[in-house]
């Protein structure tokens, strides 16, 4: 009968011919589409676990068996490890090169099938030992890339109904196998591009950073050369940190080796100002923390740290989050600390921070310590040879030495014996009077002090003063004058009072004679229970760059001649009279020192009869 005729036939029904090709298309097609969820996933994943998960799920269907295991090659220590094992759980299993069936294929390169493993001499059964799990029928292919180099081995375990796997298997696997060689140097190269990607995004960031940095360094040693004053340095440097790091607001705190206290020297953003005027004790705060324990703090949690001062930043009104302050050291020396508050964005500070400071706080510290020392040595210089100061204070002792030649030369006329004693008692006078400004000068330059109060009539003190102005006026193109309300008595030393009036007046003559002269006015009066002095000039006012620091030791200001105590030893002179100088200044229109000093008996306790 034809096959058109059992078609016809209504008991017609297929034979075992007709079976096995349908089994076989079933077959294939279940094959086929195995093939294809591999070839979609080579395509549209990028990820080598999904990559490997998804084909060896198709792999264990098309082979018909119980599970299947992939091995990839690890060629800096010659083993093979499992990257996807199928079954109850997933174990990281390694072995060397040769060592068991996967480790022979991967070591000739050759396909092996097995009908039972255990009858196989290279069987591993350690493996099964750890798993519990029974290998029989093995098929193992190599995994090799378009240039012959091996990648791993991929083999498939336990044929169902205990069957053993055939060469069409051998074939399948085979074919599967480059498919995988591709997916795995696809995503190998993709993860590769991927990272060098990064890498260079990550190069060029710290490329960035570190051109940033070496601006920044450039920017402090431009300053470092252009700062007229430790001051403008500081400030330089720190508002190109707070740049750079990107933080909020910033100080620099030094050691006042006098009191062992810390300072605020320089301060911007947040409350700067008010900042200034806040002295710590060393370890106090946690910039008081860093000085002394000379290491670097990170603190990126403020309001948690107990070196925090939540109550002096409440004070300022400032809220403080993240502090990274750094020790200035040289030397082996803590000289003081750089300060930053609050990373901007909310941000903390990190190391690359923290690395930046570091280096900014050396150089700063080594150009802070050598104008330290360079101040040290010029003030130790002119102290130790004061001697040589006297030929720039000739106008300190010419007046008297006028005054004791001129008495001289009028004893050595006159025959009158009254006459000669009042010359004599004035040339002694004037020689007490070199004597006090020469003790005086040592004992300042000792850092000691002594006042001798006594009553004074001020009538004669305006005598005085008139006496020794006169003088100082006449080798001048300035004028001099003298207005006196007050006519009572008070408690000073006399001769150093008058050496504040006439430090004061020769100051203001030299400010004055450059312009052509000008007007110098000395008054007093009473106020309340104190002695007001008033010495006024018409010069230029006193200049910007030494208006903060007027009253200290060697501040000068283009004077050549000038020893730059005149001011100092005023200050130190009002000071021992329990007194207070200020002074008010205005370019163009001149300067005016106010000196007030108690009148009375609360004095007596100091010294004089």
């Amino acid at each position: 009968m034809s096959a058109e005729e059992r078609s016809m036939s209504d008991d017609w029904s297929p034979g075992s011919e007709e079976l096995n090709l349908l089994d076989v298309l079933t077959e294939k097609e279940r094959q086929l589409k195995a093939m294809r969820e591999i070839a979609l996933a080579l395509g549209r994943t990028l990820d080598l676990n999904e990559l490997l998960q998804i084909v060896m799920k198709n792999v264990t269907e098309m082979l018909e068996a119980d599970r299947s295991t992939l091995y990839l090659i690890d060629h800096d220590t010659d083993e093979m490890w499992s990257k996807i094992a199928q079954g109850e759980r997933l174990l990281d299993i390694r072995l060397k090169l040769g060592e068991g069936l996967a480790g022979w294929v991967a070591e000739t390169g050759e396909t092996l099938n097995v009908a039972d493993a255990y009858d196989d001499p290279r069987f591993n059964t350690e493996i099964d030992q750890q798993t519990g799990y029974r290998t029989g029928s093995v098929l193992a292919v190599p995994i090799c890339n378009s240039r012959g180099e091996l990648l791993g081995v991929v083999q498939a375990l336990n044929k169902n109904g205990n069957n053993i796997f055939t060469p069409s298997d051998e074939l399948l696997l085979d074919a599967i196998s480059a498919q995988i060689a591709v997916g795995i140097e696809n995503v190998t190269l993709y993860t590769e591009l991927l990272k060098n990607n990064q890498d260079l995004h990550r190069a060029h960031d710290q490329l960035a950073r570190k051109i940033s940095e070496l601006d920044l360094l450039f920017e402090v040693e431009r300053a470092m050369s252009q700062a007229v004053t430790i001051d403008d340095l500081l400030a330089a440097v720190l508002g190109s940190t707070m740049e750079l790091v990107g933080a909020e607001a910033g100080a620099v705190v030094l050691a006042d080796e006098k009191t062992d206290e810390l300072y605020f020297t320089t301060a911007l953003g947040g409350s700067g100002e008010a900042l200034k005027k806040v002295r710590l004790q060393k370890g106090e705060g946690v910039a008081g923390w860093v000085v002394a324990e000379g290491k670097p703090a990170v603190v990126n949690e403020a309001p948690e740290d107990a070196r925090h001062l939540t109550n002096l930043a409440t004070s300022l009104g400032f809220v403080t989050r993240s502090i990274l302050c750094v020790p200035l050291t040289a030397d082996g020396r803590v000289l003081g600390a750089i300060e930053l508050l609050n990373k901007k964005a909310g941000a903390a500070f990190g190391d690359e921070d923290l690395g930046i400071m570091t280096v900014l706080a050396g150089q700063v510290a080594l150009v802070l310590r050598a104008a330290q020392e360079r101040e040290a040595r010029e003030k130790n210089t002119r102290l130790a040879s004061i001697g040589q100061m006297l030929s720039s204070m000739v106008h300190d002792f010419k007046t008297p030495m006028t005054a004791v030649g001129g008495y001289v030369e009028l004893m050595a006329i006159t025959d009158d014996e009254a006459e000669r004693r009042e010359f004599g008692e004035a040339v002694f006078k004037q020689i007490e009077r070199l004597q006090a400004m020469t003790r005086e000068l040592l004992l300042f330059a000792r850092g000691e002090t002594e006042v001798l109060l006594h009553k004074v009539y001020l009538d004669k003190f305006v005598e005085e003063v008139r006496s020794l102005l006169d003088r100082e006026f006449a080798e001048s193109s300035s004028e001099l004058e003298i207005c006196c309300e007050y006519q009572g008595t008070a408690y000073m030393d006399e001769n150093k009072m008058l050496r504040v009036v006439q430090n004061i007046a020769r100051n203001a003559i030299q400010a004055m004679e450059p312009q052509g002269g000008g007007t110098f006015t000395f008054s007093f009066d009473k106020v309340g229970d104190q002695l007001q002095l008033r010495c006024a000039d018409t010069g230029p006012g006193i200049s910007d760059a030494i208006v903060d620091r007027l009253f200290d030791s060697f501040a000068t200001h283009g004077e050549h001649h000038g020893s730059g105590l005149g001011l100092a030893i005023v200050r130190k002179i009002v000071d021992e009279h329990h007194g207070d100088i200020t002074f008010e200044t205005s370019p163009g229109e001149g300067t005016t020192f106010t000196i007030c000093i108690p009148l009375q008996a609360a004095l007596h306790t100091s010294g004089g009869a």
